[in-house]
């Protein structure tokens, strides 16, 4: 699986301008279907699916749907696929 850190902090970091706390002491853990559509570049109703499937891990707090970075980690390297050249 590929190592996905540095995209993960430039999208926490893109999450969190704007708090009153620098964002290297604010580790971004869970992002909102919003975030994780943007992410996975696809729908929030797609992403919403895809937590139904059990594709991707949610967690409940309260009403609100959140996803661990690490879920979508997960998620996009188990997606890897190698195709043959000229695919």
């Amino acid at each position: 699986m590929a190592d996905h850190t540095a995209a993960f902090e430039a999208i926490a970091n893109k999450f969190t301008k704007g708090l009153e706390v620098e964002p290297q002491r604010l580790p971004l853990l869970l992002v909102d279907v919003k975030q994780a559509s943007t992410i996975l570049h696809c729908s929030r109703s797609l992403t919403y699916e895809m937590i139904a499937r059990g594709e991707i891990d949610a967690i409940k707090l309260g009403r609100l749907t959140r996803i661990p970075l690490s879920a979508l980690e997960a998620y996009i390297g188990s997606q890897h696929h190698q195709y043959p050249a000229g695919s």
